[in-house]
């Protein structure tokens, strides 16, 4: 198989993953968990391909790096890194609401405040010493 055709295939699999990781996140933004597992397996098989195939082909080699398919290729494997990021940071945020509904339904008092850091985490409130008018 000539490099040329190596790295369509490669480009083919980058975006075959591009296109699992946007339903990952449609998914995801729909809370349709079960949609969301299925199409796992098929992430992973496409993920050991590309592996597989980025190393049985020398992506170093002089000639490859002067086509534009090459380009196209990192381009791909870029989009896929910042789609897998934003599923990531989607999972982490949907975790860290049901923790905080969780913690909230467990809490016995009920007149702790919760407060968020510039960051957008919350606030251990232990360390946050509150002392309103008693500073005036």
């Amino acid at each position: 198989m000539s490099s040329l055709a190596k790295i369509n295939e490669l480009n083919d699999l980058t975006k075959n993953i591009s296109n699992i990781l946007n339903k990952e996140f449609e998914f995801l933004k729909g809370q349709n968990i079960d949609s969301f597992l299925s199409i796992q397996d098929q992430k992973e098989k496409l993920l050991a391909d590309l592996s597989q195939k980025i190393i049985d082909f020398d992506l170093s080699a002089s000639l490859v790096k002067n086509q534009p398919q090459f380009d196209q290729f990192f381009e791909n494997i870029q989009d896929c890194q910042k789609a897998q990021k934003r599923n990531s940071i989607l999972v982490s945020r949907k975790i860290d609401a049901i923790r905080g509904a969780l913690n909230s339904l467990e809490q016995k008092n009920n007149n702790s405040t919760e407060l968020y850091t510039k960051l957008g985490k919350i606030k251990n409130s232990k360390s946050f010493n509150y002392k309103g008018f008693e500073e005036v």
